[in-house]
């Protein structure tokens, strides 16, 4: 009988679904960079994210429990901007709704987290669930999860570094994660996962 040999490389491994699952951080955030909902709203985000992560028996359920808590949020705590923008609630509600049914089917069982996409190691395991430095061949060698192996390290370990200046980033220095062989732990380790129920779920530290 014939073979056919295929060696495998990085991409083989990637989710390559025709419906990429987003996370409700990731879909909230990515259409308030365009307005929507508007920033101008007080407390969207935090209220809208909540609306959009818990749990409905149908998308119809959804939709009438998302609309209804984000007009009474703004309708009992902040008057004035119920009254003022009417119309942009109403907008941001449906953008809600929009994301929530783009994500979450609940008569399938699909909801945040169900299908994760490992492309990358910032939202899930992603490379991290080959490259975690306990993957060893039979002669020693291991897949590497050093940091360097596929990223440039323009900063390792410097308080303030002057590139993140020189690219307009300079806010953020102090906040950059090091690499394994600095810090001592793989990049993921700076998010907590638990594998609960079929789904991920992250708690930054």
């Amino acid at each position: 009988m014939n073979r056919l040999l295929v060696r495998q490389h990085s991409g083989s491994c990637r989710d390559q679904a025709t419906h990429v699952f987003q996370t409700a951080e990731q879909a909230i955030d990515s259409v308030m960079v365009e307005g929507r909902p508007s920033p101008n709203l007080p407390f969207v985000h935090k209220d809208g994210l909540q609306l959009i992560q818990a749990t409905y028996s149908s998308q119809a359920e959804a939709t009438a429990k998302i609309t209804s808590g984000l007009e009474d949020f703004y309708r009992t705590q902040f008057p004035d901007v119920w009254s003022a923008q009417r119309r942009t609630v109403g907008r941001a509600v449906q953008t809600l709704v929009v994301i929530y049914k783009r994500n979450v089917f609940p008569s399938m069982k699909v909801t945040w987290g169900t299908y994760p996409n490992n492309i990358g190691h910032m939202d899930y395991p992603g490379c991290f669930r080959c490259h975690d430095g306990s993957q060893v061949a039979k002669n020693g060698q291991t897949l590497s999860n050093d940091c360097s192996l596929c990223h440039d390290l323009l900063a390792v370990d410097e308080s303030n570094p002057k590139v993140l200046s020189q690219i307009g980033l300079n806010a953020r220095a102090a906040s950059l994660p090091l690499p394994r062989d600095t810090c001592g732990a793989s990049c993921i380790s700076c998010s907590i996962w638990r594998r609960s129920s079929g789904k991920y779920s992250q708690s930054v530290r």
